[in-house]
């Protein structure tokens, strides 16, 4: 859902929209169910940890808000990570 339409540009906002545009046009009840955060949503690696840390100036409430967030309209959540030092 993110990366095609959004790029770079990807935010809590954004993605709240679009989730929310899923359901409004009723494109939830045909299957579309899926909202994923592909790259670009990370600002760093944590450095003990190696978990990646999202972006707050793009995430200012965290992933776990924006997942329950989805969570509640009734559609699933994604976001891709990376094994690597890199994203991409």
């Amino acid at each position: 859902l993110s990366w095609n339409d959004l790029g770079r540009k990807v935010s809590d906002d954004q993605i709240r929209q679009r989730a929310n545009a899923l359901v409004k046009t009723g494109l939830s009840n045909l299957n579309y169910s899926y909202v994923s955060i592909d790259d670009d949503w990370c600002a760093s690696r944590d450095p003990t940890t190696k978990e990646m840390i999202p972006d707050k100036t793009k995430f200012p409430f965290g992933m776990k808000a924006l997942a329950d967030y989805v969570h509640s309209l009734g559609l699933k959540f994604g976001i891709y990570t990376s094994i690597g030092p890199r994203t991409c």
